[in-house]
């Protein structure tokens, strides 16, 4: 008799309230590929998360070899040898491939830091090695979604795990990439894996798994002993059969409602015309990354049309915008219900009535009576229950959140209707609910226009079908259509390419290059103003020049240096500090109250202002990461007891400071200034930090993303804590450089310092969102803005115009970084 891998006894979970898991119970063998199955709400994506560590069960055990996982996170399942890759994907856009396939994991050397070198041989050999024709250095955002699909299926591979859990891992792909992920299953499956596969697509199904475990309403309906047909298993899952029949397609003669000619769009569309009449459905048939969502897109407004007509009912429309498009009765159902379709946050009333609210509104308030009325009509036309209005979008399946956004555009009343991929994650019984709405709206003559990449159901409700590749439209197909039409042409492309043609797309490709350097790092405009600068002081100011005045601008620099450093890494890990202008004069005036009582102590006093350092760093991540309080509230809150504190120890400037700081601050060593051999130092181990180590990638990568970064299995919170207690003491020695560069310990000393700080890590290439930063961008960041400061003040401009200047030079770097990006995002 076999043994069990994977034990699952009696698990249990609920969420709000509903139970979605009722004792569950069965066994998984070594070696096999085993069908995870339901319907939408069946349990299959819990029961995963559940066994990769990313949820808890709230009854029940699961045994992994006789060995129970228990307090399972991510991080404990990975190292057992538990692999998840889920249906959202779980990349980090911002690093490279290679940086994601060794993330939590990377090659390092004798001493500890990432063996770079190795790191990207050793990807590309793995990619090459899986047949996957991409650069282990190329930026995972600047990849297809389907081959970023890839890059995630290659690191659970290559991590040679025990149990693999794939949930609907085909989704986004095409057949050829479908085929490659089958072989690599089988490949690793030989070698002893074990997979779990969950997937609507059933003939996937039947083709790839060793038997089939099947969930309904939360509770386990059935378990096979051998591989199953695609018949038994529907008729397990819902407990009855489904059987799609295409009905005799008539010729349709009814006017033609839309017709577009010779579209071109800013989102790659070319050359487009085709016409759909009343009461059609249009299919629209390609490979992934074909153009079909992006004319969609652009027939709703939410890509530009650059040239060629849109005509509705004989008029010409200009379409600019998602609401120009509802007010000309076209509605959209977008592929990515969650991130464009639907507000997860908001109940299911919300969302449904959100495209139309206007239409019952009466000086300015909603008629909620009447809105409830339309909303409920519109749920049960879609045979959504209505006992679920007021639930949060987020708790549904995504069978009826699908249902919410075709509920939606029925209140919108449109004529014309595109809806992307409608199904995408929806069981068959779900599918089969959507498929009659679909028609219905057909019935009362609307014009449909399909997008989907199940070519069954496209040939299945399609009255007509035109294919895509390139962008393009390569034929169109009526009557009897067979898959092997659609891929004819799917894989047939009439792009003539001139030699003009593929020099453009070269330049493209360079300026690509150009705008992500600036993109990244703002590294083309910000050495450009700081020669500028330098000209401009030199012309101004004879005594800009001077050694004396050089030795002061390396002074100046270094404080807002030390602070920008600690922002920086906070920011790129996803937070922000405002706390550090008030921690720098607060800790300076308590450092240097003490010291003035105990000199003798001097090194001791150090010690604690350090130490004050990181418990403001150590409450400020408490209460953003475990209290989950926005980090602005935190930091505000922080930065405004400390000034209080500062105050309250002395309300005026006090000194002076020992004299080993003023060395320290002022002198030189063999000619060359102590302060720009500390700033070269600093500088040097921030660099090795943010680029040499995996707590530097760890800050990337949780900042881009934390939940993702969870799911991979890093330490989030331990990553977050060490990025604000990092934070905290370079405020803490900044302090201490002003003690010695000013003599003196202020109260009011680092008043909107912050401000600047962060002004200066923006400009430099990072964004408030996280993880993305640059450590030169800042560096350069800090010197621009003192350079400007010391020009300025030789020129003796008041205190006032200062601030005026320093404004509105930082909201025109920052406005042409971000124009910048918008035009490299078009190229």
């Amino acid at each position: 008799m076999l043994k069990p891998i994977l034990k699952i006894e009696n698990v249990s979970k609920s969420f709000f309230g509903i139970r979605v898991l009722k004792d569950i119970s069965f066994n998984i063998y070594k070696g096999e590929i085993i069908g995870l199955l339901g319907a939408n709400g069946a349990g299959k994506s819990t029961l995963l998360k559940i066994i990769g560590g990313t949820q808890k069960a709230d009854i029940g055990h699961i045994f992994l070899e006789d060995t129970i996982l228990e307090h399972n996170t991510p991080y404990t399942a990975q190292h057992k040898g538990i692999i998840s890759v889920y249906q959202e994907l779980n990349v980090f856009l911002n690093l490279t491939v290679a940086e994601n396939l060794f993330i939590g994991r990377e090659k390092r050397t004798r001493t500890g830091m990432i063996d770079w070198k190795s790191t990207y041989k050793e990807a590309q050999e793995i990619l090459n090695i899986l047949g996957l024709d991409i650069k282990a250095n190329a930026i995972i955002s600047t990849l297809s979604i389907a081959q970023q699909y890839l890059i995630e299926i290659a690191r659970a591979i290559n991590k040679s795990p025990k149990l693999l859990l794939l949930d609907e891992p085909t989704s986004s792909l095409s057949e050829n990439e479908i085929d490659w992920l089958f072989g690599k299953i089988r490949e690793i499956v030989a070698k002893g894996t074990t997979v779990v596969y969950v997937s609507h697509r059933l003939d996937e199904v039947t083709e790839l798994c060793n038997r089939s475990v099947i969930l309904r309403d939360g509770r386990l309906a059935f378990v096979s002993e051998g591989n199953l047909d695609k018949n038994t298993i529907i008729r397990h899952m819902i407990g009855r059969d489904v059987k799609l029949q295409k009905s005799i397609v008539k010729e349709n003669r009814e006017d033609i409602v839309l017709e577009c000619s010779s579209i071109y769009s800013d989102n790659g569309v070319r050359n487009i015309s085709f016409n759909v009449r009343k009461g059609e459905i249009l299919g629209i048939a390609g490979l992934v990354g074909a153009g079909r969502t992006e004319l969609l897109r652009a027939l709703f407004g939410m890509d530009r049309i650059t040239s060629g007509t849109v005509t509705k009912n004989g008029k010409t429309l200009k379409i600019g915008s998602p609401n120009n498009a509802i007010k000309n009765g076209i509605i959209s159902i977008p592929e990515d219900r969650k991130l464009e379709g639907l507000f997860l946050e908001e109940n299911t009333r919300f969302n449904i009535a959100s495209a139309t609210v206007k239409n019952r509104a009466k000086v300015g308030f909603v008629k909620l009576k009447e809105e409830k009325k339309a909303v409920y009509k519109a749920a049960n036309d879609v045979c959504l229950d209505t006992g679920r209005m007021e639930h949060l979008v987020r708790q549904l399946s995504g069978g009826n959140q699908q249902k919410v956004g075709i509920a939606k555009i029925l209140l919108a009343n449109a004529d014309v209707i595109l809806l992307d991929e409608p199904t995408k994650g929806v069981d068959i019984g779900a599918r089969k609910e959507i498929y009659e709405i679909i028609r219905g709206l057909a019935k009362e003559r609307k014009v449909i226009m399909l997008v989907s990449s199940d070519w069954e159901e496209l040939i299945y409700l399609s009255h007509r079908m035109i294919v895509m590749a390139e962008g393009r439209i390569t034929g169109e197909l009526t009557g009897t259509i067979t898959e092997e039409k659609i891929m004819h042409l799917s894989t047939t492309t009439h792009v003539k390419k001139t030699a003009a043609k593929i020099e453009k797309k070269k330049k493209s490709t360079i300026l690509k290059k150009l705008g992500g350097l600036y993109q990244n790092s703002n590294m083309i405009i910000l050495p450009l103003i700081l020669l500028l600068f330098i000209i401009l002081g030199g012309v101004l100011s004879p005594f800009f020049g001077r050694w004396m005045n050089i030795r002061n601008l390396f002074g100046q620099a270094m404080t807002i240096m030390l602070l920008t450093l600690g922002q920086l890494v906070v920011i790129v890990a996803g937070g922000l500090d405002l706390s550090i202008g008030a921690l720098m004069a607060v800790s300076g005036v308590i450092g240097l109250k003490i010291m003035l009582a105990y000199p003798e102590y001097v090194f001791v006093t150090v010690i604690v202002m350090l130490a004050l350092g990181i418990l403001v760093g150590i409450i400020n991540a408490f209460l953003v990461v475990k209290a989950k309080i926005n980090t602005f509230v935190v930091t505000i809150g922080m930065m405004l007891i400390l000034e209080g504190i500062a105050l309250l120890v002395s309300p005026r400037p006090i000194g002076p400071s020992p004299e080993i700081f003023k060395k320290l601050a002022n002198g030189d060593i063999f000619g060359i200034p102590n302060v720009l051999l500390l700033m070269i130092t600093i500088i040097a181990i921030f660099a090795i930090l943010l680029k040499c180590t995996p707590l530097g990638r760890r800050f990337f990568a949780v900042g881009e993303n934390s939940m993702i970064s969870y799911n991979t299995g890093l330490p989030v919170e331990k990553t977050k804590f060490i990025a604000f207690i990092i934070c905290s003491i370079m405020a803490v020695v900044a302090a201490i450089f002003m003690l010695g560069r000013s003599g003196a310990a202020d109260p009011t000393l680092g008043l909107g310092i912050e401000l600047d700080s962060i002004a200066i890590v923006l400009i430099g290439g990072a964004t408030l969102a996280g993880g993305k930063g640059s450590l030169p961008g800042a560096i350069l960041g800090v010197f621009v803005l003192t350079i400007l400061a010391n020009i300025l003040n030789l020129l003796n401009m008041p205190l006032w115009y200062q601030e005026v200047v320093r404004g509105v030079l930082l909201l025109a770097i920052i406005i042409s970084y971000e124009k910048r990006i918008r035009a490299v995002k078009k190229l």
